[in-house]
């Protein structure tokens, strides 16, 4: 999860202690780094690509630390729509993609109207 907006530091805190009660079998790893404000999602996923092994960048833009939800910006590859994430459900989304090959595109498919994954249907 990349920090890229760093105007919010209690809001930054809330956001990584909810995307950790998330839970999953995987380490987070928040970066907080002057070096990424203002990054778009195009930059990280472009600095995500170089490493090879990310599937699943989460970003905590402005609107992502602002808002009540604190809804973390989601880009995956390149051909991949961008979808904003609820933080309980971003390990379950990044285990998924990582491990079973559900594609980033069937979780952007059921979002809701504003583009958001709030989890499967019922």
């Amino acid at each position: 999860m990349v920090r890229t907006d760093l105007s919010e530091d209690a809001a930054w805190r809330s956001l990584c202690d909810a995307v950790t009660l998330g839970g999953g079998e995987w380490p987070v790893l928040f970066v907080d780094d002057a070096h990424w404000m203002g990054a778009t999602a195009e930059e990280v996923r472009a600095a995500a690509a170089t490493e090879g092994h990310l599937d699943v960048v989460f970003l905590a833009d402005s609107e992502a630390l602002t808002d009540p939800e604190h809804k973390l910006l989601a880009v995956a590859g390149p051909s991949e729509p961008e979808l904003r994430v609820v933080p309980g459900w971003v390990m379950l989304l990044h285990g998924t993609v990582a491990v079973t090959g559900m594609s980033f595109g069937e979780f952007a498919a059921v979002a809701d109207p504003a583009g958001v994954f709030r989890g499967f249907p019922d």
